[in-house]
């Protein structure tokens, strides 16, 4: 009798278990085939709505794409974003009504790698740590964006709009900002080894310990800019204005080393390149041997 007491009990646990392994794979199907349908939704939208310079819709579905919902019930558990690298928005309206609960569109993390956002508006966006290696930005707003930390990696950022950007510790290494305007941005420790950003305007920005290392800054205005302990080994400042506060700013002449230089440039030697009569040591700035 207790024998089969046992086995009834064993019989009706594996029943059990079967019971809720059945509606748990039945569950999960259908939460991740809702998931792909709104997915597909979303890129619908984007789609539908290329070469349209308004929103069409493109705010929400992006945000949504870029989203980590819970999984109901298990709310510990995470969708993941979805990949938005070769996006296509040129022109694209990215601003939110001002009458909302946010301000900006909200893409922070987004791996938008090889984007196409040329001309777009995205004043007020948050694009913190987000992926926009080689990603066209060319002529795009993006004035008081925040990319704190943002990968942009030979971005095409020319005669972009950044006034008062945030970009402190963003990686521009070999992008593009010819033409850029930066008044009052925040490039604190952002590394912008190689970058060209001829005619940039810079004014009043926040360049305090960026890298420069390379930099074409010619023709660049750097009026009033804070560039306190930036690091300017062999950049290019030809014709720059640099009434700036250059304190404790490193720079490299023919004395430098071969080491260094190789170290750094793979070239030798290599120089910082300042405007004509210009004296580096009178302005505060410190000789990289």
């Amino acid at each position: 009798m207790q024998k089969n007491n046992i086995l009834s009990e064993v019989v009706n646990t594996l029943l059990f278990s079967a019971i809720i392994f059945t509606f748990y794979s039945s569950f999960t199907a259908g939460e991740q085939q809702l998931r792909n349908q709104q997915i597909y939704q979303a890129w619908q939208v984007i789609n539908t709505a290329h070469g349209q310079p308004g929103n069409g819709g493109r705010i929400q579905a992006l945000e949504f794409l870029n989203s980590e919902p819970t999984r109901i019930p298990w709310f510990w558990v995470h969708w993941e974003r979805e990949n938005l690298s070769g996006l296509e928005a040129p022109n694209a309206y990215l601003v939110p009504s001002l009458t909302g609960e946010k301000f900006g569109i909200q893409l922070s993390k987004a791996d938008m790698t090889k984007a196409n956002l040329q001309g777009a508006y995205l004043s007020n966006a948050n694009l913190r740590e987000a992926n926009l290696k080689h990603a066209n930005l060319q002529e795009t707003y993006l004035e008081y964006a925040r990319l704190q930390g943002a990968e942009l990696f030979k971005a095409n950022l020319q005669r972009a709009f950044l006034e008062g950007a945030k970009l402190q510790g963003a990686f521009l290494g070999d992008a593009n900002l010819q033409g850029a305007k930066l008044p009052g941005a925040n490039l604190q420790s952002a590394n912008l080894y190689g970058a060209n950003l001829q005619g940039a305007v810079l004014a009043g920005a926040n360049l305090q310990e960026a890298v420069l290392t390379g930099a074409n800054l010619q023709g660049a205005n750097l009026y009033g800019a804070d560039l306190q302990g930036a690091y300017l080994p062999g950049a290019n400042l030809q014709g720059v204005n640099l009434v700036a506060d250059l304190q404790k700013a490193k720079y490299t002449d023919n004395s430098t080393s071969q080491e260094t230089c190789k170290s750094k440039f793979e070239k030798y030697p290599c120089p910082t390149i300042f405007p004509d009569n210009f004296d580096p040591r009178a302005a505060g700035m410190e000789l990289i041997k």
